[in-house]
């Protein structure tokens, strides 16, 4: 079961899985921006299915892994990819947006996990993939809520993990840097347009077939913490060894974020 899986990453990820055998849900908010994924998928000789899903709703979750359960029998693998981003200011955020963060990012992926774990426990194996970002163990200045989002599943997914692996059910995060997806191009956004943040980052997109690649050849391999693109991997230890030289690289791309946005929009004010 992939969630957010009509874009981006989820799309790739159900693709590479489906080509490795596997028979896959696609799950996403409406049908429309699954059903395509999931006739590519049986177009290209593989399994796979539509599923309308709203993380934030922990009923539509509970719905959608019982479908599976008694359809397939048993659940394998849950990726909790489904997310959205805020790209701005912290002064501009509204309660609404850090409330509806922390539901899809955060409370959707534990709500998620729960339904799944306790089916996993009861089938005796099972692993639970949760997406991650950079943002999860560094600072992420212009996305310091989405961030915080980020960190609680990392978290989330470290504990989890020593309560889970007695039962058979490996839980493990992803953590990823710059992605080519939608997910930028479509962030909340307050005064800039969240596109213009590749001015600011320093790496090009990666391609998600690639990422996909890397992040199924890690679940497979059962690595408690993967990285895409190889850069996460270094920040990820960079972060560990030297935490001052990374925090002064995050004021250094804060300053640059604001010469760029002054360079397009006019303050708020706020």
């Amino acid at each position: 079961m992939v969630t957010g899986a009509g874009t981006g990453v989820g799309r790739a990820l159900a693709i590479e899985l489906a080509s490795r055998g596997a028979t896959v849900f696609a799950t996403a908010r409406a049908l429309e921006k699954c059903q395509p994924l999931v006739d590519e998928i049986q177009a290209a000789g593989g399994t796979a299915f539509a599923a309308v899903l709203d993380v934030a709703d922990p009923q539509d979750f509970a719905r959608v892994i019982e479908t599976i359960v008694d359809q397939e029998g048993r659940l394998d693998v849950l990726v909790n990819n489904a997310a959205m981003m805020f790209v701005g200011e912290y002064y501009d955020m509204d309660p609404e947006i850090i409330d509806h963060l922390v539901r899809t990012n955060l409370t959707g992926v534990m709500t998620g996990s729960l339904f799944a774990y306790r089916q996993m426990r009861r089938q005796g194996h099972g692993r639970i993939l949760n997406i991650s970002s950079i943002g999860g163990f560094m600072p992420n200045p212009s996305m310091s809520a989405y961030g915080a989002t980020k960190f609680g599943v990392r978290g989330f997914s470290d504990s989890l993990a020593a309560e889970a692996q007695e039962y058979g059910v490996e839980v493990q995060v992803a953590f990823l840097g710059l992605i080519e997806s939608e997910m930028l191009e479509k962030a909340e956004a307050v005064n800039p347009g969240a596109t213009q943040v590749h001015d600011v980052i320093p790496f090009r997109p990666q391609p998600t077939g690639i990422a996909a690649s890397r992040i199924v050849r890690g679940l497979e391999r059962g690595d408690r913490a993967i990285f895409t693109p190889g850069y996460a991997r270094l920040f990820w230890y960079a972060q560990r060894l030297f935490p001052r030289m990374i925090y002064r690289g995050a004021l250094d791309s804060m300053r640059r974020y604001r010469e760029v946005m002054a360079e397009h929009v006019t303050p708020s004010g706020r």
